[in-house]
């Protein structure tokens, strides 16, 4: 029998003096996840603990492969949503290195930074002049020369085992016949999409051995000058999805207890007071994440996603907002008391678009809610 008609049909029964076991399923403000408000996930290195259900963790985890803290979510001073001191900051890190180039003085060439490719014209300088943010690096490339970063110096998390692949991001200007490519030589490419800003230049690696250098070079007959400002990176061979803070749920982990058909998964977010977004006017201030993206999924006895997840992304502005995402209805669970029937994902940045950025979010006060006859 569904959950629906045994309410029903306990309806039916309204003048006697019963207790109804359905009155959480009936109510949809009931808050099913409300013994387990958000808190500080457990250790990278505890590997009893990771990938558990009932207790927020960090999708991505797996002590066999990584323990580099690529999220975290830490208590923060910021007063919540109700003006109580309940709210978390949950941050995707950036492992670039220096990448606003604000501690470097005019004229210096920053390390990990370098150029060369012959006897053309080149040079990689901070600058104030027509920098895009405060401080840029200007780059200037003639035909036969390039100028780039050693991936080694320049990865905060480039100590850990394995090969990796990363992912940049960052604000550039400049003519439209710039070049990139792995490892400096005449024969870089494809060109950059310049002038414009949060331009995404995707993967490299694998990065193990030799040293790899991320160069820029020059696609023009004259010389090439060109800003990078707000570098960003973050590994682009973990699956995207799985840069997310994450709370998986078995039946029993849930009060009342989860039953098969329609939740919807409340939160309160906001952008944190001190940072800035990537493309705001800013120095060294810490990034502020653009959007935030909910996933609500059911899952087999394996582990699996099953059906349809919900899958929502918001934008972040600078006070409270409460997002809702919801709108599918999950089908009968599987009966493996000892496995997670549905997870919840928080990622902070536009996943729709398969957008990842490094960045920072205040959230607080998660909440699932069920209803009984639908939205």
């Amino acid at each position: 029998m569904s959950l629906g008609i045994a309410a029903g049909a306990l309806a039916l029964l309204g003048g006697c003096d019963v207790v109804d076991p359905f009155a959480g399923y009936r109510d949809s403000g009931v808050n099913f996840i409300a013994g387990q408000p958000l808190a500080a996930p457990p250790l990278a290195t505890d590997a009893t603990n990771l990938g558990g259900s009932g207790f927020w963790d960090f999708a991505w985890r797996d002590p066999a492969v990584t323990t580099y803290d690529y999220m975290t979510l830490a208590s923060s001073a910021e007063l919540g949503p109700t003006g109580a001191l309940d709210a978390w900051e949950l941050t995707l890190a950036n492992l670039a290195l220096n990448g606003d180039f604000e501690s470097f003085g005019v004229g210096a060439t920053p390390a990990p930074w370098s150029y060369g490719g012959g006897a053309g014209l080149y040079s990689a300088t901070v600058q104030t002049a027509g920098a895009i943010h405060n401080k840029s690096l200007e780059l200037n490339i003639d035909t036969n020369t390039w100028a780039g970063f050693a991936i080694d110096e320049l990865m905060l998390d480039y100590g850990q085992p394995g090969s990796k692949f990363y992912r940049y991001n960052f604000n550039a200007k400049g003519p439209a016949n710039v070049k990139y490519g792995l490892s400096p030589d005449t024969n870089l490419g494809p060109l950059l999409n310049l002038p414009g800003d949060m331009f995404l230049a995707t993967s490299w690696g694998p990065i193990s051995g030799a040293t790899y250098r991320l160069a820029f070079g020059n696609a023009a007959s004259s010389v090439n000058s060109f800003f990078i400002d707000d570098l960003r990176a973050i590994r682009s061979d973990l699956e995207t999805s799985n840069y997310s803070l994450r709370l998986r749920l078995r039946k029993s982990d849930a009060s009342p207890a989860l039953s098969a058909g329609f939740y919807g998964f409340t939160l309160y977010v906001k952008k944190p007071s001190t940072a800035k977004y990537s493309t705001e006017a800013r120095t060294n201030e810490a990034l502020a994440a653009q959007y935030i993206t909910i996933f609500v999924r059911q899952l087999s006895a394996q582990g699996t996603v099953l059906a349809t997840p919900i899958k929502m992304t918001f934008p972040v502005t600078a006070t409270w907002q409460q997002v809702t995402a919801s709108g599918v209805n999950f089908d009968i669970f599987h009966a493996d008391p000892s496995a997670a029937v549905m997870e919840i994902r928080i990622a902070p940045f536009d996943y729709i678009h398969n957008a990842p950025d490094p960045g920072s979010v205040i959230i607080a006060r998660p909440e699932l809610h069920f209803y009984l006859n639908g939205y």
